[in-house]
């Protein structure tokens, strides 16, 4: 029976690798991801995304392997079964010889199961430092109730006041939304970034505009959920996602060329606008930042913002949702634009 024991033998071997593999990840992702994304901690713009991709396997392919060992199983022993059958009289032909082609298939599929685990490990292993998720800021102290930043000589008078758009940068320009939905949690990634925030660099706390990301670019690191979550999004009838500041409440130094901010922000999704806290901070980017990321404008401006969407006040609702809210995180560079 080596024609049984060879592919059958193999494809479980290889679903003891897939799932040794899948041990090793220790990420608990249900979905395989061919492409698996993961952030690093970066100097200047606080984490990036690592430019390697790794094969991320999840419980569907180790699944899909063991299936195709037990069912290649399982045809042979029908074949055999329906074989004796025939002999016996109690058949005709026809069914011996269908159960014998799913059982060369199911072969055939056997011998290829060792893709799946040598794809994964030939793709290596991220950082040991790298993160699965987008990293999110450690709870702060609360801000301090003063409310503008003209008290604190490092409120940047020097800037040029006005219309700061968003420069073109790649990673650095991003929105993330952490996402909880069927059992797994995993990232959707938008950009570009566009859009102008007026600056008066004499009081921060008036700084207001809005910055948007199209809808359609959604990426969750797999096709198919990045279709149906695009699809949910009704991308064409509502092509943008928003974000608009008002202005900030509250503004604390947090070191040198850098505040932290909390505020209220308008945010659009869907056709649907809330009014809701934010929190997050504004960087002014040294020379040297400027020039280790590319950047040709003589003065940059790096803002991140923190936001939680509570889903049942959006269209999209909880039903499809393990959690009541998503959390958003914006991150942009601006520059004025006499200076980009």
């Amino acid at each position: 029976m080596l024609h049984v024991a060879l592919p059958t033998g193999l494809a479980l071997a290889s679903a003891a690798a897939t799932g040794l593999r899948y041990g090793l990840q220790g990420t608990g992702n249900i979905y395989t991801n061919t492409a698996r994304a993961f952030y690093l901690e970066d100097p200047i713009l606080g984490w990036s995304v690592a430019p390697e991709r790794w094969v991320w396997l999840g419980l569907d392919a180790l699944g899909a392997v063991v299936a195709v060992a037990l069912g290649t199983l399982a045809a042979a022993w029908l074949t055999g079964a329906l074989a004796r059958r025939h002999r016996a009289g109690h058949i005709g032909r026809t069914w011996p010889k269908l159960a014998l082609v799913a059982f060369w298939l199911g072969a055939a599929l056997c011998l290829a199961t060792p893709v799946v685990p040598i794809a994964a490990f030939a793709s290596g292993a991220p950082p040991a430092e790298a993160l699965a998720h987008m990293p999110t800021a450690p709870a702060a102290p609360a801000l301090p109730r003063t409310t503008t930043a003209t008290a604190d000589p490092a409120a940047w008078p020097d800037l040029p006041a006005g219309a700061w758009v968003v420069t073109p940068h790649g990673d650095a320009n991003t929105v993330i939304a952490q996402i909880a939905a069927g059992e797994e949690t995993f990232d959707a990634r938008f950009g570009p970034v566009s859009g102008a925030i007026t600056v008066d660099p004499t009081d921060l706390t008036r700084a207001h505009g809005e910055v948007t990301v199209p809808a359609a670019s959604i990426d969750t690191g797999i096709a198919l959920r990045s279709k149906h979550a695009s699809d949910d999004l009704r991308v064409t009838e509502h092509p943008a996602i928003g974000l608009r500041f008002g202005g900030l409440t509250r503004l604390a130094r947090d070191g040198a060329g850098r505040f932290r901010f909390e505020g209220t922000a308008a945010f659009t999704l869907m056709g649907t606008t809330l009014d809701l806290p934010i929190t997050g901070s504004v960087t002014r980017l040294t020379a040297a930042a400027r020039a280790e990321l590319g950047l040709e404008a003589a003065e940059a401006i790096l803002i991140q913002a923190r936001l939680e969407v509570p889903l049942a006040r959006t269209p999209l609702g909880t039903k499809d949702f393990d959690k009541d809210t998503i959390a958003v995180s914006a991150r942009f560079i601006l520059a004025p634009p006499a200076l980009d």
